[in-house]
Formats: structure tokens, C-alpha cells, sequence
């Protein structure tokens, strides 16, 4: 899966906070392959200094080993604590793209 999604200036520091602790807690799951967020190049202006914005574009990759696995990972409490109480609440859903296939 792949996801683009922007987060408020207010809410920034909070995101990178949930963003470590999700990718470092999902690292850990049975079954999770690959999961990192980036930061999308609209952030930036041609000298790598952040652009002076009111929000903030990232994008997640992720990779599961099989459905299953991304279901039990919608119900672990670091998902629940960092997405669900908090992140969900002020991202904005840009787009993205949910292929399914066998891992390289």
C-alpha cells in the first residue's frame, strides 16, 4: 500500500512522535514486511529548506505478508494509541494506491 496524506503545522511535532513510534512498533509485527513513512518533495523548496507551508505532505508505504496480518495490525494498541486516537483525527487523505501481489 501506498499513501499520501498532509498534516497540519499544528499538529506536526505529534505526527513525527506517532510516525517513530508506529514504524518502530509495526517493524516488530509478525507478518509486516515493509513500513516506512517519507516525506513527499512538496515539503521542500530546491535548496532542501522547508517550504513555508500550513501543511505537510507524507507519504506511507507498507507491506504485509498477507491479509490477515494487516488486520491483526489494525488492532494492536500502538495502531489504536498513535492512528486511531490521534493521527487519524487531523490527517488529510491525499490518495494512494492498494495493489495486492506477492512481496519482491
Amino acid at each position: 500500500m501506498h499513501m499520501e496524506f498532509a498534516i497540519p503545522e499544528a499538529n506536526l511535532e505529534e505526527f513525527k512522535v506517532s510516525a517513530e513510534i508506529l514504524t518502530t512498533e509495526t517493524s516488530k509485527e509478525e507478518g509486516s514486511v515493509n513500513f516506512f513513512f517519507s516525506s513527499t518533495p512538496t515539503n521542500y523548496s530546491e535548496r532542501s529548506r522547508l517550504v513555508d507551508t500550513e501543511e505537510f505532505t507524507f507519504a506511507l508505504f507498507e507491506e504485509w505478508a498477507s491479509d490477515e496480518a494487516l488486520a491483526a495490525h489494525k488492532d494492536t494498541p500502538h495502531f489504536v494509541n498513535e492512528f486511531t486516537n490521534k493521527v487519524q483525527k487531523y490527517w488529510v487523505f491525499k490518495g494512494g494506491s492498494f495493489v495486492k501481489g506477492t512481496p519482491l
